[in-house]
């Protein structure tokens, strides 16, 4: 893990600058969810964590058009961070759950951890899906996407594509930009 670890340091040591610069919609939108992302270690409520993690979600994957929210944000999180179709699906149903108890919460006051339908667990793994979700678009953004709106129609596009969506998936994991970075560190 230790190596990981400094290779992961090293790397946002060099990117310093590129991640200091605020000004494309992409790196505002990974800004958002990783503030979020942060306060919801220090909210007490679950229901105030689940809200602070569906934000940063929304942050990262909400289309400009809000047509279907959550069915389009479950979607692109589930293309992005599964790595198999049965995870894909397993996120995506598990993200459309998440937002159907923000919705309850937020629009009708049902409170989810009253009624048992969220767990600590829950808003663990939700956690997980948010962070991995900040490092999928960071590593975009470190390759040179700049642009929310097209890594949105990539997302888009890749879930009627299954060699579209493997490239996604390949292009946003962190461990193979980290491996990358460290063979073109290492060869100049």
């Amino acid at each position: 893990m230790l190596p990981k670890l400094r290779s992961y340091i090293e790397t946002a040591k060099a990117l310093h600058p590129l991640l200091s610069d605020f000004s494309s919609d992409l790196r505002r939108s990974i800004r958002l969810a990783g503030l979020r992302y942060e306060t919801h270690h220090t909210k007490d409520s679950l229901v105030e964590q689940l809200l602070d993690l569906t934000i940063a979600l929304e942050a990262l994957f909400s289309p400009s058009d809000q047509t279907e929210l959550s069915f389009r944000i479950s979607q692109g999180v589930a293309l992005v961070l599964g790595k198999s179709a049965a995870e894909r699906k397993n996120i995506f149903e598990f993200a459309k759950k998440m937002y159907s108890e923000r919705s309850g919460f937020v629009h009708g006051g049902k409170d989810p951890v009253e009624t048992n339908t969220i767990t600590v667990g829950d808003i663990q793994h939700l956690g997980d899906l948010v962070r991995r979700a900040i490092l999928s678009f960071g590593t975009m953004f470190a390759r040179g996407e700049r642009s929310r709106a097209n890594l949105h129609k990539e997302i888009l596009l890749a879930a009627f594509d299954s060699v579209r969506a493997d490239e996604l998936r390949m292009r946003s994991d962190i461990e193979i930009f980290s491996v990358e970075r460290s063979r073109s560190a290492g060869s100049q």
